[in-house]
């Protein structure tokens, strides 16, 4: 949907959109506010080009049933769903200002390792939650998370897109969104198990997960080419330790990485929470999330990872700077610092 189409649009008669915020793989989320206080949120909204397709429209309905049932800090709180006066299916969800995990990696080239570490850890604490609920969320990959700052707190995850998600043990409800024979997500993040059998249970997402880790620490998936043959070498090569690649990541996250991309899931870390335990012993800390509509607790005291304090700005004068400092690394390769960058709009 393009943004001026709907910039200044009334939503449902409850919400007035500024702009877009961001893409997504079924719709695109755009900043609005609430007409009754002012509050600021997202909303996403139902691609025009899938109103038709009958599918489209359950998984959009079902991630946000999903997403309601999950309340967890690492995923964006859903405070309402439904239909527009035009029939648009719509989420409003929790608004949260940040950069995808892929334009990170993008723009970076790498993660640092203990940082990538920290990352993945709250990914894991989001998929622990969502699995516990028999949801396997099916496409895990740096485009659905995004990395904010949250009460003071650098590096907060919210895990996106539950759109492509399954319910363990709803191979009926499955059948009938997908046709026989498709597999549903990126070639790049795929389980072995589900190229080759179709197999799928929650053990696909720390797969998933295993890559994205690999992918910070490195710059790139370990497995890249065209999809199929990127399919078959799931199947069959096993991928160089990090650490051989780039410099700086400790032998306990190589071995973390390895233990997350086993070809047999039955060998593999066998739960997220399994994950958050390794990398929180590797760290030497004890990990936890913050909420981002509460304040922290007095006797609660989350690690913290300060970031540099910014003026506070409008999100889209905010993203548009962001824009212009990428733009001016990419060609001078060296990024100005925010705090010395002049915006003046006619």
């Amino acid at each position: 949907m393009a943004e001026e189409t709907i910039t200044g649009r009334l939503i449902a008669k409850k919400f007035k959109v500024t702009g877009l915020q961001r893409s997504g793989r079924m719709g695109d989320v755009y900043v609005a506010r609430r007409i009754e206080n002012n509050a600021r949120v997202s909303i996403k909204i139902l691609d025009p080009a899938l109103f038709g397709e009958q599918e489209a429209k359950k998984r959009f309905e079902r991630e946000a049933r999903i997403t309601l049932r999950l309340d967890h800090p690492c995923t964006l709180v859903v405070e309402e769903f439904g239909r527009t006066n035009e029939g648009w299916p719509y989420m409003a969800l929790e608004y949260v200002n940040g950069e995808l995990l892929a334009e990170i990696i993008e723009d970076a080239g790498k993660v640092e390792a203990s940082r990538a570490a920290y990352i993945v850890a709250q990914i894991a604490m989001a998929l622990d939650a969502a699995h516990a609920l028999g949801v396997i969320h099916r496409d895990m990959c740096p485009n659905n998370v995004l990395i904010s700052e949250v009460a003071g707190q650098a590096d907060s995850v919210k895990v996106l897109e539950f759109g492509l998600s399954r319910m363990e043990g709803s191979e009926s409800e499955e059948s009938s969104l997908t046709a026989v024979g498709v597999r549903i997500g990126s070639p790049f993040y795929m389980a072995p198990e589900y190229i080759e059998e179709y197999a799928l249970d929650h053990r696909a997402d720390l797969y998933a997960l295993g890559i994205v880790l690999f992918e910070m620490l490195t710059g790139k998936p370990p497995f890249h080419g065209r999809p199929y043959k990127v399919m078959d070498m799931h199947l069959s090569e096993v991928p160089p330790a990090p650490s051989s690649l780039v410099q700086g990541v400790a032998p306990w996250l190589d071995k973390l990485v390895a233990d997350l991309l086993v070809k047999d899931p039955d060998l593999r870390i066998q739960t997220a929470a399994e994950v958050v335990r390794r990398i929180e012993k590797g760290l030497g800390e004890r990990l936890q999330t913050v909420q981002s509509k509460a304040s922290v607790s007095a006797t609660s005291k989350p690690h913290q990872r300060q970031a540099t304090p910014v003026p506070t700005l409008d999100p889209l004068l905010d993203q548009y700077i962001q824009q212009q400092i990428k733009s001016v690394k990419r060609s001078k390769g060296k990024a100005p610092d925010r705090r010395h960058c002049l915006v003046v709009d006619r």
